[in-house]
């Protein structure tokens, strides 16, 4: 394989891995009121279910991010389709809160992963235009949430139940995890380029870095989790709340 196809297949299977992450938003947004009614959990319960992929996803992005040097991008991304099919298939067969929230924090770190290694891939293989290459890479981000609830909205009226919904990830996970196995990954563009550890933590330290962190805290805060409640939050409103999403 080229350098190029090689490069252009990453990218995809990259936007694949992201893909899954968004879809299980959208989708676990459309199930979270089937879960409470067919394990009699109450709010509170599906709040600390809900709660453990917004808590899951920044420490695996924070700790993936430390050591994605040291460990490699290939291997990142193993633990993130692992942990994706872990979760995906832990909440098929969930049998009650515990088995729920387990899986719910396994998808939620394999989330953080795929962020905490796509980002550094595709700077690394795109350095001459990685601007353009990661806004096109995000997009899949939003778009993902979109799919997932249409997903949701379409095989509820359909009448097929919550684990059908879940299964549908399966399909881009397996794919993006082939993908990653046969590609061929470079380095990322800090060692390329030769930065210190010492400089790149000396980076966290910029004002402008510190400002956008706390805005970001509250911009995810409000997008991500709100989200996960829309279509049980506004069933009273609408028959298809999960559209609004």
């Amino acid at each position: 394989m080229t350098n190029a196809s090689n490069r252009s297949a990453l990218f995809i299977a990259s936007c694949a891995s992201l893909l899954v992450t968004s879809l299980s938003f959208g989708i676990r947004a459309g199930i979270l009121g089937d879960l409470g009614v067919e394990f009699q959990l109450n709010t509170s319960e599906l709040s600390r279910i809900a709660a453990t992929a917004f808590w899951g996803f920044p420490v695996s992005m924070i700790i993936g991010g430390a050591i994605v040097d040291k460990v490699g991008m290939k291997n990142l991304m193993r633990l993130a389709y692992l942990g994706h099919f872990a979760g995906i298939l832990l909440t098929i067969f969930a049998g009650g809160f515990w088995t729920l929230w387990t899986s719910t924090l396994l998808i939620g770190l394999a989330n953080g992963m795929v962020e905490a290694v796509c980002n550094p891939l595709v700077a690394s293989i795109y350095p001459e235009e990685k601007t353009t290459k990661l806004n096109q890479f995000h997009l899949w981000f939003p778009g993902g949430i979109v799919i997932g609830s249409l997903v949701a909205f379409a095989f509820g009226k359909a009448g097929l139940n919550w684990q059908l919904m879940m299964a549908v990830m399966l399909i881009p996970t397996i794919w993006y995890a082939i993908q990653m196995e046969r590609l061929e990954f470079p380095v990322t563009e800090r060692v390329a380029n030769s930065v210190s550890d010492s400089e790149m933590y000396r980076a966290l330290l910029n004002p402008l870095f510190i400002i956008i962190t706390i805005a970001m805290l509250g911009t995810a805060t409000s997008e991500l989790f709100i989200n996960q409640w829309v279509d049980v939050l506004l069933r009273s409103v609408s028959d298809n709340a999960i559209l609004i999403l």
